[in-house]
């Protein structure tokens, strides 16, 4: 019991003393990590596909520093692709961690798409090479569709024609085009594209639906 001569206004000062006191030492504890947390990852579940494994890509941002808005647009790039399950972002490695199914959906055809939407460069490191006939007059490779054409890059040498054989494609995938070089084809049953010799440089591989898929990178 306090004192019978401590009226009222005392007693709301000591109260409102302990209130502030206690604020202070919940809102500052004294360790750096309650001051300054870590970004936490960013995910995103795209369907409910059973994945069993998973790849990560190094991202890079397009509009600036805002990563929680550039991270919708990252995971927009791989809506709609078949067999991909999560996908996570790391905020201060800029690193992209998706998980998949590999018997429906690979590595490079994610890859693909990411390149596709600027947030991955492609470089010939990214790029299958082409193989090269025995008397060096002709430069081939297969090329499948999964979900995307893999593989998407490929490396070819420059003054070489090339003989590209593709299998069956399915959505925009069954018309392609070579803009640079004025080619389109008709590739929804497999066929085999065959292109001249060409000169150092990138050439774009485009779907009906004029969507980037794939490259090919000349040196």
């Amino acid at each position: 019991m306090f004192p019978k001569q401590l009226h009222v206004p005392v007693l709301v000062a000591i109260a409102a003393a302990l209130v502030g006191v206690i604020v202070m030492l919940v809102a500052d504890p004294g360790t750096p990590e309650s001051v300054k947390q870590p970004d936490a990852a960013i995910s995103r579940v795209m369907t409910n596909a059973e994945t069993d494994t998973s790849a990560d890509f190094p991202v890079r941002l397009l509009e600036g520093s805002d990563i929680q808005h550039e991270s919708v647009h990252m995971f927009e790039a791989l809506m709609g692709i078949e067999g991909v399950g999560t996908a996570t972002l790391d905020p201060e490695g800029l690193v992209l961690n998706v998980a998949y199914d590999s018997t429906v959906v690979s590595e490079d055809s994610i890859r693909a798409e990411l390149i596709a939407s600027r947030y991955l460069a492609v470089t010939s490191a990214d790029a299958t090479p082409m193989e090269l006939a025995a008397d060096g007059a002709v430069q081939r490779i297969g090329i499948v569709d999964k979900q995307g054409f893999e593989p998407a890059y490929i490396l070819a040498k420059a003054g070489v024609p090339l003989e590209l054989a593709f299998g069956p494609a399915t959505d925009c995938r069954t018309n392609i085009k070579f803009p640079q070089l004025g080619v389109a084809e008709d590739i929804s049953s497999g066929a085999t594209v065959k292109l001249p010799a060409l000169q150092p440089g990138t050439y774009d591989i485009v779907c009906g639906g004029d969507g980037k898929k794939g490259a090919i990178i000349v040196e």
